[in-house]
């Protein structure tokens, strides 16, 4: 690489010799032919002209659509680009004049005299021959049509004079070599011009941007000329004002982060030093001036052409602020960005303070293209993600939206444009590995669904538009995505491709001359780019060669009749083929033209781009062995390259005509990229030398880079979607369309793998799996391939690796099965037996589908369609990446990727309502305004209320508002009493007394705002509020006067909309009220958005009601006149959700028409209530659900009830609600929150069971009562519980329930012993002892409430429980005293329920029931041996005494769990476990045989003694039963050896001391050898312990004059050490205690029980962890522990709410068959998992488990009943259709074929089955039987058989209906 630059770099030297573009201008002799021409143009006529110097005295005129004013322009000599210009006396270079005076701002000055400012000459750069000047205006648009904000003229105000005849004077020179060469600000250009950026002006609009510097920014404060970049490079530096003229400066408004300032150079400069002077407008005179805005940027980001950056910090200084570059740059850009928004605000409206540039200078020389250096591969993949990003980011350059995924064109309207970008998106993907570009595809495909299911390719239905190859552009990124997304097999159905496959096999079946001649235009180049690279990629995903064969034939007939065999080049179609003979039209703009303007021929720049590009995307994936296609087309490609190269401009760019140069001098870009990207294509690939190429290929970079990459992305100087070379098209540098971004892409993807040596970004598995698409890698060694770009492996079952023998790689033979078929594995005849399994050598399916095997790093076999897959230079990386993979079985993991883009949906443009007050055409005067009557009122007090909206931007908004009498007709804003208005500086300001008050509340447009203006007539003032869009209200006049100038005002009578200065309807008033409007309330149900359709819906859950007889009420209001009102509430069931009226079965409406209308079975019906605006109306609904009718009143404001529907039906369209659970309010055709319904209630009508306790009729002394015996009890405590009722409002309520006596007859409430009451107060209440007690508990109407009442007749108290409708049990009282004044019950047998006061029945019992509540058996003890039964490890213990533990453990769990067991059997069950506790024996460790020779030797001695001593004897004896035992543990034998010892000292008594002695020492001598020498597994405290007896026992037998005695007493403490040192404390149980207790934390227990429980396990977890613990200490935790968790307290659990939906549900599970299949989905698991949670613990639970549940049944959908439908399919069958006429047994098709399908079809709903049986009942009614002369006429051969060949097509078709909607479910 680095000669292919040393070469560069020599060609470039000798081609810029000849070049006058980017180098060191050289002074050249003055001739005739340096001459300037300048010229004044207007309307296309030249009207002044001369050269060198042009005096006139022409009044200007200014433009202000920059295309109907007059125009400057400047033609240079040939080849000369740099001109010294002067346009105008007082326009040019500021000169430095005499005086000048200090500003207010220190370090600021200003002109004493501005009549006194001088200017000189400008040199420019001039990128072609031409400079053009538009005299400028302040108003109108600039040239992207955007409207101009007006402020001040950034000019001397004595320039471009347009009156007076004044003498101008405009001179242009030839620039001198020293003034080109000299170091001087590069960014100097006061000439530059806001928005030439993508112009057309002039005749021949061909105004680009050709003369440099040129300020670019991508916002501008308000619009304003005042603000234009422009201004910061026109050399005036005066910054403490920006009122206009001399302090003009560069403005962004600073609110946007993003915001930023560009210069371009047009060429090569090479810069040392940046100023930058800021407006400094921040020192008012007054200390607290309140209109303080100014504020300097503290940073930026200095960014250069050449990828680097440089942050910068910046002081708050009036002066300039140099940086000085660290080294010398050499550059074609400098942008700065990263301007932070401000965090102050001015004082007077709270907006951001503002900052701006006054100045921006770049120091620094003229360079040379030789002196630009080629950025590194980082930079250019960073540079083709900007460009991409870019494009993405505005929505293809149409504003700022992404979602404009078509880029402004749409499927069906230029769909090709849209579809190449989306291929250099696809390259931005491989390239970075940036999921946001998939992101975006996926997006845009998704965005194009066609017919519902697949992305829309506009190859769908019309005979151009299916075969029409711009709309298989999509096709490649189609094909793509699919590639990159498929699992498996290729599936031709994918959504992604379904909508391609079909084309292509049809185009591949069709010939060449159909395709042209009979089914689209195959005339174009075009169609290279459009439509080769698809082929080639079906190939690689099918493998059907079918595909590259279509693929040859298409591009022969192309080049046969396109190519130019001279040239190598093609023409764009045949209108354009070279006819030496023919005329140029200059009036065609180049269309249709057979030849030049200077005779040459025509062949199109971008037509050749697509060919190129496509050669090189076909060369790409096209199979190695396609021998004879890849030399015809490398061969093409080459020839091709050649031409190119050749005539290409020094600038880098190609022009649009190849082969004629002059006939636009022009730089174009989409050309210049495809060609661009082909040749470094080329070289990459190895098709290309690189000595020859690369120059090219740098150069067009440099030229790109300098003259059409701009600084934030965009492409420019494209030309747009075109034919041919248009010499009146737009070239400037914002220019650009689609492609141009995806050919950028394209080539600095290749440029950067050029640059870099291949891929420089890290994220390469995109790279790779693209390459792999129809290749298979595998490793000797490894148990992985990668197939299709997936890693597998190579067999499911075992890890079968690949193996290396003799020379070749050798897989399983069933993997090769797998990937290629049995067919091709079975013919591989390379197989060998490797570890007992079937290997075949892997090129043994190479040689077909061209397939070549090949090596990878000598170690991976490759078999793909190439000889070399990979270029070990370029796809190194992903050379690594696949051999990762094949040692991994994985990749690494990739990078996430944040959505970086904004996909937010825009906005739709607001359109006024039908009653709006729209703005007429504006006038200067502002009297001309639109107005309406909205009175009179005259009241002391008057509200009006409107909202009002621009559509315009706050800069370009000047919307007044007026409100006076009734009789006015103003004509002037100084009639106008009071004034209200959204201003340009962005904020509502009112009119107090004298003059405008400016508020703080800023406004957008589009957005809505509620202003609400308070009157006050009598002091002639008002207030005025705006509600935001966001809902916040603001004050923004606050006892504001009238305006003095105006009238006074008798009454509130009219409202004025005035226009000052823009055109009619963009601004307007609707919703306008006089008077208080009502507000929603908090609960209201507003109104959303409404929907053409109707279909949008608010709505609330209000049940479910299933009971016969349900009410609803709701209060109705709308905002809106009468005859706008469409207001809709429906009522439905608690699993609906509708979506269409039809669906509702209960409709009340207000009507457009003014009235109250329901909805009556078939259709509406209207009432006669008329409703009015800002009212509200009480709606109460009575539904019958058995009888499937509704009754509705209305309640008018002035408490007038009106029937507005009496037993109406149900909609009969609707499907029958099983309950009532939903309101929805709709809105059809109006804002939202225009409607609502508030205070909204809901209730079954509940009505008596059979069973039922009712009241009877009411007496005032409240004795007489229903009654029921319910007993009598058996028990001193009972329980009685039942259901109470009333129907009643509360405060009509007063039912007395009592409970008394079996035998009583209570006449009076004194004598009732038990009384529980709901008062009218709405609270239940009970009587305690002396009197009733008010609880809590509120209660309601039609509602049931489940009481528990629980008695002690011993205690003579009892307590009370209710059950809330939620479930909810709440005490209402606890052990209340039996009534004082009654006599106390033995028993409990009766129930009253009195009526004090009401009718009969309006109360009721129901569910009555009396329950004997059995004694209580304390299980306490129980529990507790129970939980320490369960803590032992059998580990422990023998087996024998563990089975009996279990046995024991076992029956006293039944007894725990059994209900019916008495104390009795639990305290024996009790003693039982406990014996089984105590009867465990435990496992020792078993004895060393040293030890058991000891205990042996001393068995021995103590015989020897022969005593006869009792006590030695049963020690002796217990020894040697220890002795006798097989296998003695190690505890026994020392335990039995130290107690001997002990007894034989004690007997001893006469024994010698030093006898003694000999036996300690023993004794100390058996323990060293047998217990202290190896202490495994020995507590460290009992050894320490045992050591410390020893030598205390060791230093006795030291003292000489020791006694027996103390060293008996010695011995004995060290053998009770020793046998405390063996004994084995377990410690199993105790922490198995514990983890069980820790679980009972988590219980639902009393928070006292659980702090007892908690201090219990830390003293357990001590004795835990003492290694010293003793059996003892460990026992008393033991049973601390236990008896802790013994006392917990549980709290009391209802699953009763729970229970019944078990019941519900159980019954629907057992009949599932009858439910919709989807709506019962998981039914089963959920009743499961209600089930188990009966038994948990705690309520939070059993709720949550009896609300899924609840939830899960109330979703179920009973099945449609279609035997309707199978009855007319049966009666169809039965006839004989040949006796019907075609056509009528044609009709009846459709409806019976979708009969077929809809049996099959679980889902469907009643709705949509009644609706079909409809429709075929009227095709079977409308068959029509053949007349007697047409019956003979159409006789069997011809009716007949149509017909029964017709039948057989709709059962094939019924067939295929159905497989379709199972797979479709199947799919869900």
């Amino acid at each position: 690489m680095k000669k292919i630059r040393q070469m560069a770099a020599i060609m470039l030297v000798a081609l810029m010799a000849f070049s006058s573009v980017g180098i060191k201008a050289k002074e050249q002799p003055r001739t005739a032919d340096q001459d300037v021409k300048i010229e004044v143009i207007h309307d296309g006529e030249v009207v002044e002209s001369g050269y060198n110097t042009l005096t006139h005295h022409r009044n200007y005129v200014r433009s202000t659509n920059r295309t109907n004013g007059d125009e400057i322009v400047i033609t240079a000599p040939e080849g000369v680009h740099y001109l010294m210009v002067q346009l105008d006396e007082f326009c040019g270079v500021p000169k430095t004049t005499g005086m000048a005076q200090q500003e207010q701002v220190e370090g600021t000055w200003r002109p004493s005299d501005m009549s006194s400012l001088e200017y000189g000459e400008a040199l420019v750069y001039l990128m072609n021959d031409e400079f053009r000047f538009v005299i400028p205006s302040t108003n109108g648009t600039d040239a992207s049509g955007n409207t101009l904000g007006g402020g001040n003229w950034p000019y001397d105000s004595r320039a471009f004079s347009t009156s007076g005849n004044t003498e101008k004077v405009i001179t242009a020179r030839v620039a001198t070599e020293e003034e080109i060469n000299a170091r001087r600000n590069l960014a100097l250009n006061p000439y530059d011009q806001r928005g030439n950026d993508n112009t057309q002006s002039g005749a021949i609009q061909r105004n680009d941007t050709s003369v440099f510097p040129h300020a670019f920014a991508n916002r501008v404060t308000d619009n304003k000329r005042e603000f234009e970049p422009r201004n910061a490079i026109d050399g005036f530096e005066f910054n403490a004002s920006h009122v206009g003229f001399p302090y003009q400066s560069w403005g962004c408004g600073n609110e946007n982060t993003d915001s930023e300032f560009s210069i371009m150079f047009g060429r090569y400069v090479e810069i040392d030093q940046i100023d930058i002077t800021l407006r400094a407008q921040w020192n008012p005179p007054q200390p607290d001036n309140a209109n303080d805005h100014d504020i300097n940027w503290t940073s930026a980001t200095l960014e250069f052409s050449d990828g680097t950056e440089m942050r910068i910090e910046l002081e708050k200084l009036a002066s300039p602020q140099s940086f000085k570059l660290p080294e010398k740059k050499v550059v074609s850009w400098v942008r700065m960005k990263d301007l932070p928004v401000s965090e102050e605000t001015i004082p007077v409206d709270g907006r951001k303070k503002f900052s701006a540039l006054t100045e921006f200078k770049v120091w620094g020389t003229e360079a040379s293209y030789d002196q630009a250096e080629m950025p590194g591969g980082e930079q250019l993949v960073a540079l083709a993600q900007k460009i991409n990003d870019y494009w993405i980011r505005t929505g293809g350059n149409t504003g700022s939206d992404a979602t404009n995924y078509n880029h402004g064109h749409s499927v069906t309207s230029e769909f090709w444009a849209p579809s190449v970008f989306y291929t250099g998106n696809m390259e931005a993907y491989y390239l970075t590995g940036d999921e946001n570009y998939t992101d975006y595809a996926t997006r845009w495909g998704s965005n194009n669904i066609y017919d519902g299911s697949a992305w829309n390719t506009n190859a769908n239905s019309s005979r151009i538009g299916k075969y029409f190859p711009d709309n298989h552009t999509s096709f490649q990124t189609y094909l793509d995505m699919y590639s990159i997304t498929a699992e498996g097999a290729f599936d031709p159905n994918d959504e992604k491709i379904a909508n391609v496959v079909p084309v292509m096999e049809e185009m591949k079946e069709m010939s060449v001359s159909d395709l042209k001649n009979r089914y689209g235009y195959w005339d174009r180049i075009d169609f290279f780019y459009m439509e080769l690279p698809n082929w080639t990629k079906m190939y690689l995903l099918t493998g059907d060669e079918a595909y590259l064969d279509k693929q040859r034939e298409l591009y022969d007939d192309r080049k046969r009749e396109l190519y130019d065999e001279e040239t190598g080049l093609f023409y764009r179609d045949r209108n354009y083929i070279y006819d030496p003979d023919a005329t140029y039209d200059p009036s065609s703009s180049g269309n249709n033209q057979k030849i030049s303007p200077n005779g040459k021929k025509v062949l199109w720049a971008r037509g050749n781009g697509w060919a190129m590009a496509a050669l090189a995307r076909v060369l790409e994936d096209l199979p190695d062995d396609r021998e004879e296609d890849r030399l015809e087309y490398e061969t093409t490609f080459k020839k091709m390259a050649e031409t190119l190269i050749q005539v290409q401009g020094e600038d880098g760019f190609w022009r649009m005509n190849l082969d004629d140069h002059a006939h636009d001098i022009r730089p174009e870009t989409s050309g210049t990229v495809f060609f661009a990207y082909g040749l470094a294509w080329g070289i990459n690939h190895g098709l290309l030398d690189a000595d020859t190429y690369y120059p090219a290929v740098r150069k067009a970079f440099l030229g790109l880079n300098a003259n059409a990459f701009r600084p934030d992305g965009l492409v420019g100087r494209s030309e747009l979607i075109s034919a041919y070379p248009n010499p009146n098209c737009s070239l400037g540098i914002g220019s650009s369309q689609s492609y141009a971004p995806a050919a950028a892409v394209l080539f600095l993807s290749e440029l950067s793998k050029l640059e870099g040596q291949g891929f420089v970004s890290d994220d390469v598995e995109p790279a790779l799996n693209k390459r792999m698409i129809g290749a298979v890698a595998v490793k000797a060694g490894s148990p992985y391939a990668v197939v299709n770009s997936r890693i597998t492996m190579l067999d499911e079952n075992d890890a079968l690796c690949a193996v290396a023998q003799n020379g070749k790689t050798y897989v399983p033979l069933t993997f090769l099965a797998m990937v290629y078929g049995e067919d091709q594995a079975e013919a591989i005849t390379d197989v060998i037996t490797h570890e007992g399994r079937m290997y075949a050598a892997i090129d043994g399916v190479c040689g077909e589908n061209h397939r070549i095997l090949s090596t990878v790093d000598e170690e991976i076999a490759l078999v793909s369609y190439k000889e070399r897959l990979f270029d070990p230079v370029i796809d190194a990386k992903l050379i690594a990446l696949l051999e990762y993979g094949l040692d991994a079985g994985q990749y690494p993991e990739r990078p996430e990727y944040e959505i970086r883009f904004d996909y937010t949906p825009q906005a739709e443009a607001p359109e006024p309502a039908e009653d709006a007050l729209i703005s007429v055409e504006s006038s200067t005067s502002g009297a001309i305004s639109a107005s309406r009557e909205i009175g009179p009122v005259n009241d002391d007090e008057v509200t009006l209320e409107f909202e009002m909206v621009s559509t315009l931007s706050p800069g370009q908004t000047n919307a007044i508002v007026g409100i006076g009498s009734s009789d006015s007709s103003y004509t002037a804003y100084a009639q106008v009493p009071i004034i209200i208005r959204m201003y340009k500086d962005g904020h509502f300001g009112a009119y107090d007394g004298n003059g405008y008050v400016q508020s703080a509340v800023s406004f957008t447009q589009n957005e809505t705002y509620l202003l609400s203006v308070v009157i006050d007539l009598a002091d002639q003032m008002y207030d005025a509020y705006v509600t935001a869009p966001d809902g916040k209200e603001t004050q923004i006049a606050d006892g504001f006067d009238f305006r003095s100038t105006a009238g006074a005002l008798d009454d509130v009578g009219k409202i004025y909309l005035f226009n000052n200065d823009q055109a009619a309807g963009k601004y307007w008033l609707e919703d306008i009220f006089l008077g208080e409007r009502l507000k929603p309330d908090a609960d209201a149900l507003l109104s959303v958005q409404s929907s053409t359709s109707g279909a949008i819906s608010a709505v609330r859950e209000i049940g479910p009601f299933a009971e016969n007889d349900v009410h609803v009420d709701f209060d109705m209001v709308t905002q809106l006149s009468p005859t706008q009102t469409n207001a809709i509430v429906g009522l439905g069931s608690s699993g609906s959700s509708y979506g269409a009226y039809a669906e509702v079965p209960i409709i009340i409406r207000m009507f457009n028409d003014g009235h109250f209308s329901a909805y009556d079975g078939n259709g509406y019906v209207q009432s006669s209530l008329a409703f009015i605006q800002n009212e509200r109306y009480h709606v109460s609904v009575h539904i019958d659900m058995g009888a499937k009718t509704y009754s509705a009143t209305v309640t008018t404001p002035q408490g007038d009830e009106v029937w507005i529907a009496e037993d109406f039906a149900f909609r009969h369209t609707a499907e029958m609600p099983a309950d009532i659970g939903k309101i929805y309010l709709f809105n059809n055709d109006q804002a939202a929150g225009k409607y609502w319904i508030e205070h909204i209630t809901g209730a079954d009508h509940l009505v008596p069971g059979e069973d039922a306790l009712i009241s009877v009729g009411s007496s005032t002394s409240g004795s007489i009562s229903a009654s029921r015996e319910i007993g009598p009890s058996q028990s001193k405590r009972v329980e009685v519980s039942f259901d109470a009722v009333t129907s009643l409002p509360c405060d009509q309520t007063n039912a007395i329930i009592g409970i008394g006596a079996a035998d009583s007859a209570y006449t009076a409430y004194s004598q009732v012993p038990i009384v529980i009451r709901m008062f009218n107060d709405g609270y239940f209440s009970v009587y305690d002892g002396n009197g009733f007690v008010s609880s809590d508990v509120r209660y309601a109407d039609n509602t049931r409430y489940h009481i528990r009442v629980s008695i002690d007749l011993e205690s003579k108290v009892y307590s009370v429980m209710v059950t809330m409708p939620d479930g909810i049990e709440k005490q209402i009282a606890k052990d209340f005293a039996f009534r004082a004044t009654a006599q106390v019950p033995s028993e409990v047998g009766k129930i009253y329920l009195f009526n004090n006061d009401q009718e009969a029945g309006r109360y009721w019992l129901e569910n009555i029931a009396l329950r004997d509540e059995p004694q209580a058996v304390d299980t306490a003890e129980l529990s507790k041996v129970i939980a320490a039964a369960e803590a032992l490890d059998a580990a422990d213990y023998t087996r024998e005494s563990w089975a009996k533990l279990q046995e024991t453990l076992n029956s006293a769990r039944d007894v725990m769990s059994d209900e019916n067991a008495d104390q009795d059997a639990v305290d024996a069950a009790v003693r039982s476990l406990n014996d089984a506790i105590a009867a465990l024996e435990k496992i020792s460790v078993q004895a060393s045989d040293a030890a058991v020779q000891a205990l042996t030797e001393m068995v021995e001695k103590a015989n020897a003694l022969g005593s006869d001593d009792t006590a030695l004897q049963a020690v002796i004896k217990a020894a040697q039963a220890v002795l006798d035992k097989d296998a003695p543990t190690s505890t026994e034998v020392v335990t039995a050896l130290l107690n001997l010892s002990e007894a034989m000292q004690v007997l001893n008594t006469d024994e010698s001391t030093d006898a003694l002695r000999a036996d300690v020492q023993a004794t100390i001598d058996f323990i060293n050898e047998n217990i202290l020498n190896d202490l495994e597994g020995i507590r460290p405290g009992k050894a320490d312990a045992l050591k410390a007896a020893v030598e205390a026992v060791q230093d006795l037998l030291k003292e000489e004059n020791v006694t027996a005695d103390q060293l008996k007493e010695a011995n004995k403490a060290m053998t009770k050490a020793a046998q405390e040192l063996w004994e084995i404390v377990t410690k199993t149980e105790l922490e198995a205690l514990i983890e069980s207790a820790n679980g009972c934390l988590d219980g639902n227990y009393t928070e006292e029980s659980i702090a007892i429980l908690q201090d219990v396990i830390t003293n357990a977890q001590a004795a835990a962890s003492n290694d010293d613990a003793t059996t003892a200490e460990v026992t008393e935790a033991i049973t601390n522990l236990a008896d802790a968790i013994a006392a917990l307290e549980s709290v009391t659990l209802d699953t009763s709410a729970l229970k019944h939906e078990i019941e519900l549900v159980t019954e629907m599970v057992a009949n599932i068959g009858n439910y919709v299949p989807s709506t019962v989905e998981g039914l089963a698991d959920k009743l499961a998992d209600a089930q188990a949670a009966m038994n948990a613990v705690t309520q939070d639970e059993i709720d949550a488990a009896t609300e899924s549940l609840r939830e899960a049944r109330l979703n179920a959908r009973t099945k449609a009943d279609v035997s309707a439908l199978e009855e007319l399919i049966a009666y169809v069958n039965s006839l004989e259709l040949s006796a019907y006429t075609s056509a009528s047994v044609a009709a009846m098709n459709v409806p019976y074929t979708k009969a077929l399908m809809m049996l099959e079809n679980e889902e469907v709903t009643q709705e949509q089955v009644d609706e079909l049986a409809e429709d075929m009942q009227a095709a079977i009614d409308g068959l029509k039987l053949l007349d007697a002369e047409k019956g003979a006429a159409e006789t069997a051969d011809t009716a007949a058989s149509d017909l029964r060949v017709m039948f057989a097509g709709i059962l094939l078709l019924s067939v295929a209906g159905v497989a379709i909607v199972r797979k479709r479910r199947m799919r869900a």
